[in-house]
């Protein structure tokens, strides 16, 4: 046969099905390769993803033909469909096999039966998805579904663990146990979708890997203060997290690492509601700006002046936002903290949290950039200190208002109802409605 040419090779291939194919496998290298790549063909693996290391969407034909492949040791990402079988344990089996042997993977995505995962016992696809965690269950484990995202850490080390690595000097760190993983994730198929993927992370990232349930249908992720994640395992997750149908991002930590927040806009453009509060005066460099072509859906933007501020700063984006909340700075910011509104005329709703510093105490020497926003119709003040509640005289915050000349509608929002002040405002601006709303807490 090595008297043949590749092409009259191949003919002869296309006249065997997959068993004998792959039998003709071990015949030589060069045979080898010709009959893998053959018979991956067939089932939609081009050689293009084979140099790209990464294979999309594998059927288990496909899954077969890689087992035996010889060129798989560099393979860094696999996807996979299992089909509706009693023998999914099985594949199940030979998908972990694979990866225990193949150490470059750090990506596998799986495509679930799940209107056929029912009829099939005895079957626990969570302990097949622990199997491929498993290399790295000895840090922390981020996990995304439709129910939220949520942390599983291993346990601390106790006093007996230092005193077994003392007698045997070696150090064993504590592992994520398969009791511990199944208490934290919730399998359950009605809340998942049919897709399940894993990414695998290597130091010096602090997370171990993300376990994502049900990626098409996560639209919104939430990176808040109760999932407890350090600055360092926030930026590893913006870093890697890709979910294809997010439309609200919400990110309320103290500390953010801005390029690792520019690389996840830029993977997620079908954004509709941004929220994004830290920490800071709003004093420091902008980073760059974002590109033309990013947030082109957003609609709603919360956040500090400093990172709205850093969004607003490309002309071209955010055409269709509406609607914009400021996190006021405790103390008078240098820079005009309405910066890149007044570039917006769909922006009809405007609100500022107030901590401490409010814009109605500036003065009559100071620019007013308020009146830039004549498309301003609606107005909310939320007030999270009663020294800045105006209750003895209101007559600056009513000067202040009449600076939005587009105004109807004013809502003050406080631990107790402001009925005494929105009674002088109704006096005072008669052409604007004027109601008073009461917090549910000041956390």
């Amino acid at each position: 046969m090595f008297s043949l040419a590749d092409e009259l090779i191949l003919e002869v291939f296309q006249h065997l099905d997959d068993p004998e194919l792959l039998s003709l496998a071990t015949v030589s290298k060069h045979i080898h390769a010709l009959a893998v790549l053959s018979c991956l063909g067939r089932h939609g693996v081009t050689q293009a993803d084979v140099e790209a290391k990464s294979l999309p969407q594998l059927s288990m034909s496909a899954f077969r033909a890689l087992r035996v492949a010889r060129f798989a040791t560099g393979l860094e990402s696999i996807s996979l469909r299992l089909p509706p079988t009693r023998y999914i344990n099985r594949y199940f089996q030979y998908l972990v096999d694979f990866c225990s042997r193949i150490k470059s993977i750090r990506f596998i995505e799986l495509e679930l039966p799940w209107d056929y995962i029912p009829s099939i016992a005895p079957y626990s696809y969570e302990d097949h998805v622990y199997d491929l965690i498993l290399a790295r269950a000895s840090c922390p484990i981020l996990v995304v579904s439709p129910l939220g995202a949520y942390i599983v850490r291993p346990p601390a080390p106790t006093l007996l663990s230092h005193f077994r690595g003392a007698l045997t000097l070696r150090k064993s760190n504590p592992i994520i146990s398969r009791e511990r993983f199944f208490a934290a994730v919730d399998f359950r198929p009605e809340h998942l979708g049919r897709r399940v993927s894993i990414r695998l992370l290597d130091l010096p990232s602090p997370l171990g890997s993300l376990l994502v349930l049900g990626a098409p249908t996560v639209t919104h992720l939430r990176l808040t203060p109760n999932i407890r994640l350090s600055s360092a395992e926030v930026s590893a997750v913006l870093t890697t997290l890709t979910l294809p149908h997010l439309v609200g991002l919400e990110v309320t930590l103290c500390v953010t690492s801005e390029p690792a927040l520019r690389s996840f806009l830029l993977r997620h453009k079908s954004l509709s509601a941004i929220n994004l509060q830290t920490e800071g005066s709003g004093e420091e460099e902008l980073p760059a700006p974002l590109s033309a072509d990013m947030l082109l859906q957003t609609e709603q933007l919360i956040g500090s002046p400093r990172l709205v501020r850093w969004i607003l700063s490309s002309h071209s984006s955010l055409p269709p936002l509406t609607s914009v909340t400021l996190e006021l700075p405790s103390s008078k910011p240098s820079t005009n903290y309405l910066a890149g509104l007044s570039e917006r005329p769909l922006l009809t709703t405007l609100t500022l949290t107030i901590c401490g510093w409010t814009p109605w105490d500036d003065g009559d020497d100071v620019p007013h950039v308020e009146s830039a926003l004549p498309h301003v119709s609606d107005l909310h003040l939320t007030f999270y200190r009663s020294a800045a509640v105006p209750r003895r005289n209101p007559a600056k915050l009513v000067r202040w208002l009449r600076l939005f000349s587009g105004l109807q509608r004013v809502a003050l929002c406080y631990a107790l109802r402001l009925e005494a002040v929105c009674a002088r405002l109704r006096e005072d601006l008669p052409g604007v409605a004027v109601i008073s709303r009461v917090l549910s807490s000041l956390g």
